[in-house]
């Protein structure tokens, strides 16, 4: 099933961002339609906060990496 990632800048769990077809499709197809690339293959990585972290950092608390 096509799927974006999610990488948490503060403890470094990578998580499924599901997406549909359609959507991947969509991604790919903008990236075609410039011409300057020939796609193989496809990985999105989105660098954030995990639910987890989010909340810990809204109520002031810190979790960093160890």
């Amino acid at each position: 099933r096509p799927h974006f990632h999610g990488e948490c800048r503060k403890c470094g769990v990578l998580c499924d961002i599901e997406i549909d077809e359609t959507q991947e499709n969509k991604l790919k197809s903008t990236v075609v339609a410039t011409g300057s690339f020939v796609i193989e293959d496809c990985e999105v990585i989105f660098k954030g906060l995990c639910p987890e972290c989010a909340k810990k950092e809204k109520n002031g608390g810190e979790n960093e990496r160890s």
